[in-house]
Parts: structure tokens; sequence; C-alpha cells
């Protein structure tokens, strides 16, 4: 409830379902635990749902700061289709960035992908990927970043 009310009185969008709060707090956030399926699961369910009504979006967890609007192309050339830009008219449909630390900056075939920071587009590859996930991740207790990154790569 107080994250709720902290994003809307900054005028932040967000997606808050209180059947989800987390009566015991952190500890019934143990990976495995049926709060914890249940939170992946949502997560994906509005990603989808988001994707059904042809929205490109940036979804990021609660702990990504973001200094400017992703989606404002405002490369430094003016360029829209400068690598510092999106672009509207841009042919993938997720950009997504390796789960990695210093020094392994670098996204190499097999590494997890973080699901924290990424941007969707509404194209059909997407859904369907979207889709996977969230049928693996209602047959199984893995962590949905994990269930993401192994789909993605399978499909290269």
């Amino acid at each position: 409830n107080k994250t709720a009310a902290a994003c809307a009185k900054i005028g932040l969008v967000y997606v808050y379902d209180p059947s989800l709060d987390i009566p015991g707090g952190d500890h019934d956030l143990i990976f495995g635990t049926d709060a914890f399926k249940k939170i992946g699961i949502m997560k994906f369910s509005w990603i989808e749902r988001f994707l059904a009504k042809g929205l490109t979006f940036v979804f990021t967890d609660l702990d990504v700061f973001l200094a400017k609007n992703p989606l404002n192309c405002t490369s430094p050339s003016g360029d829209i289709n400068a690598h510092t830009c999106i672009g509207f008219d841009a042919s993938f449909g997720i950009e997504i960035q390796p789960e990695a630390y210093p020094p392994h900056r670098y996204m190499a075939k097999g590494s997890e992908l973080n699901v924290g920071f990424m941007l969707l587009r509404p194209i059909n590859a997407t859904k369907h990927l979207i889709a996977a996930v969230l049928g693996e991740l209602r047959e199984t207790a893995k962590l949905d970043q994990k269930v993401l990154s192994e789909l993605v790569w399978k499909k290269q």
C-alpha cells in the first residue's frame, strides 16, 4: 500500500494488486514460496495484458531508477536511429540487458537476462514468448528471470 501511494503521489504509472500483499513481509518472499511465485506470475500476466492492448512500454522493477524517459529520443546527434535511441520504428520485440555485474558487463549466449528492466513491443514473437514464460511459470517453481532467459536462448 505504501509503495502504491508513493507512486500515485508522484504520478508514476504502476500496477498494484492488493491480493498480493505479503502478510509475512520479506520472510514470505523466499524463493520457491507460493507468495514469491505469485509475484512472478502476476508480473508476466500484466506484461501479457499490456502487449495484448498493443502497447510498447518499459517494464521495470521498483528498484530501477530512470534518469530520463527511455522512450524520448534525445540522442546527442539528434538521429532517431542512433544506438542511444529506441526509436518507434525499430524491428526488435524486446530490449533487455544481461543480469551481469562488472567485470562481466557484456551479454554472452546463455547469459541470464534481467527481467527487472526491459522494453517490450507488441509484436507476435514477443507475445508468444511471454505466453510461453507464463505457461512455464504456472507449472514450475523457477524464477521468472531464469524461465525467460532459458526460453530466449532456446529459440536462438
